[in-house]
């Protein structure tokens, strides 16, 4: 994979919505090389407590308190990190959705989506889905990793 060309950016956290309120942290990946058709992710962060007039979010791994989503954009449109409620354009199904718990805080949480992002800026994993069975598994161990103050960057 060709990380040289790969860039990632911190997008806005845009809360127009009641829902919105659960969102953390939004990265928006430029990986071309990864897919053979598509070269724009995003990946968002949210937490999975409950939020008052909001359907209870659907906790799939028990004790997960946060989730990572990616989702590949549409080719044919040009995302903009500065606008993403503007510019994202998903292509269905989503790449991957991983539940973790294990750290204590949004910050904690939020670690992790920043690891997730700079191994994937590395060049050495990709954000597609062909990649999906790595993130389910690597993403749980990275939490519990920053929960017992194991991992390099704790």
């Amino acid at each position: 994979m060709g990380a040289g060309l790969w860039r990632a950016w911190t997008c806005k956290i845009e809360r127009t919505r009641p829902d919105h309120a659960a969102s953390i942290g939004n990265w928006l990946l430029y990986c071309p090389g990864a897919h053979a058709f598509w070269s724009y992710w995003w990946v968002g962060l949210i937490h999975l407590r409950p939020i008052e007039g909001v359907k209870p979010a659907v906790v799939a791994t028990p004790g997960a308190g946060w989730e990572l989503v990616c989702i590949a954009q549409d080719p044919g449109t040009e995302p903009d990190p500065d606008k993403p409620g503007e510019t994202f354009r998903p292509l269905s199904p989503i790449d991957w959705i991983v539940q973790f718990g294990d750290v204590k805080t949004d910050r904690e949480a939020e670690r992790v989506g920043l690891a997730v992002v700079r191994a994937i800026m590395s060049g050495e994993v990709s954000p597609d889905s062909d990649y999906r069975a790595f993130w389910a598994t690597s993403i749980p161990a990275t939490a519990k990793h920053y929960a017992e103050g194991g991992h390099p960057e704790s």
